[in-house]
């Protein structure tokens, strides 16, 4: 587009009228040419102040699945994105999110207002190569020579049901809804950056599919049915949540090798059985009686609420993605379409989660030279009645004593187990003898035996 005056053809006769034209001339050239300029899908910091309040005792703990599939690597552990956010510096307060289908259903908040809920699905980029892992992972943190596998994921999630029953087509029914997994390769991610001096780096499926609830060319999808069974419960003080563990497929767990671009991802999608109509209520916190209850799921947010001490991703891309309203439709939210990484939040937001890898070609800084070694126990700190595990690795096949004690040496529980394979392996036990406090776990397998400390929690 061109704008061109040509003065010789014009009948002037005041110099102010000649001068008004250069200027408008110019103005017109500029506005064009900033036009062609403006990237219309530029990406840009987002402010959000949706947050609810989480409380810290938890439900039951959901396993779905035995997480140790892989029983002869060098080295499994599991890896927590926010730990390693948290080792530098910031503490991530806590709160929950809720997912919902569709924006049709709204909430009414302690004042009387209501608002309908904007989130839909939640996830999580994983890059072990993160070296803040050294800091809460047994000193580990894999390198770009470390090609790995998941194979598992955990996450706290709730899951809300405000209606157990429904008819459908005349017959009444329970009412099963749907939490959809979706687990990625570095294949099936889109790696980018945002923002300038500097760059943060980010990385998230490659689209996104409303019908499918997720990514179109997802590695690993598992479609997972709810019931009453996996309902956590509302305080007046906040929200409970669970755990969930999902197995990855060993057959398509993998990240090879490579500089950069070799991080995992996943992500979670709540699917209701009987859909809502507009102005459903899924939670109403002034107390008042629901006429048209609907069930709604959620998920464990951390916020970094210090705006001083935010932690650019200018290397490594361990950032949660969302889906939310205009993008649940095909639209975009300041650019961003199908997905908002959590660091272009002015107040980055986490999805709590954890990946579980093993990596053939490393080795815990505690396995000895025979192969026996003493990991981590997970959760820690762990609450008083929650069921942990105890991770080790054996050089050789045979049995193993796990023992629990205090700080002054006396024995609270002892766990024996049969005959295990070579390599890695988990002791699970409850806690719920324990007082809050700091305890012993020490590993006896033959002529090995290792302990370190772990702590009970209210």
């Amino acid at each position: 587009m061109y704008v061109i005056f040509n003065y010789k053809y014009l009948d002037l006769q005041h110099k102010h009228l000649k001068e008004m034209i250069k200027q408008i001339t110019k103005i017109l050239i500029l506005t064009v040419l900033g036009y062609l300029s403006v990237d219309v899908n530029a990406q840009t910091k987002i402010y959000s102040n949706d947050k609810h309040p989480a409380i810290k005792c938890q439900d039951a703990i959901t396993t779905r699945v035995q997480k140790n599939l892989f029983k002869k690597a060098s080295y499994c552990g599991w890896f927590t994105p926010t730990a390693a956010i948290e080792a530098t510096g910031p503490q991530l307060a806590s709160y929950v999110s809720f997912l919902t289908t569709d924006s049709t259903a709204k909430m009414v908040n302690t004042d009387g207002t209501s608002n309908f809920n904007g989130w839909h699905l939640a996830g999580a980029c994983f890059d072990p190569k993160d070296e803040n892992y050294t800091f809460v992972t047994d000193g580990v943190a894999l390198s770009k020579f470390n090609k790995y596998k998941v194979d598992s994921v955990f996450f706290n999630y709730l899951y809300v049901r405000k209606l157990d029953s429904a008819v459908v087509a005349g017959v009444k029914v329970k009412v099963v809804d749907t939490l959809i997994v979706q687990f990625h390769n570095p294949n099936n991610l889109r790696f980018s950056s945002f923002g300038t001096a500097p760059a943060e780096k980010y990385g998230f499926p490659k689209s996104f599919d409303r019908k499918i609830g997720g990514a179109t060319g997802a590695t690993y999808t598992e479609k997972i049915p709810l019931t009453n069974l996996d309902s956590t419960t509302v305080t007046p003080t906040g929200w409970r949540s669970k755990g969930m563990a999902i197995a990855i497929p060993a057959s398509v767990a993998d990240a090879p090798e490579g500089e950069d671009l070799n991080q995992v991802g996943f992500n979670i999608f709540f699917k209701q059985m009987i859909a809502n109509n507009q102005g459903d209520t899924f939670e109403a916190r002034n107390g008042a009686k629901i006429k048209n209850p609907v069930n709604y799921a959620g998920f464990s947010l951390r916020i970094n609420e210090n705006t001083s001490s935010q932690v650019n991703q200018e290397i490594w891309r361990n950032n949660a993605y969302f889906t939310v309203n205009k993008q649940l439709y095909g639209g975009t939210l300041n650019g961003w379409a199908n997905y908002i990484a959590g660091n272009a939040y002015f107040s980055a937001r986490y999805f709590t989660c954890a990946f579980h890898l093993c990596t053939p070609n490393l080795k815990a800084t505690d396995v000895n030279k025979k192969g026996y070694g003493i990991g981590k126990i997970v959760p820690n700190p762990a609450h008083a009645g929650q069921d942990v595990d105890v991770e080790f690795t054996l050089g050789n096949a045979g049995k193993v004593t796990l023992t629990i004690t205090d700080l002054l040496g006396k024995t609270l529980k002892t766990v024996e187990t049969n005959t295990l394979n070579a390599g890695f392996n988990v002791i699970g036990f409850n806690t719920a003898a324990f007082t809050p406090g700091v305890y012993f776990y020490t590993l006896n397998a033959g002529a090995f035996k290792a302990s370190r400390k772990f702590t009970i929690s209210n």
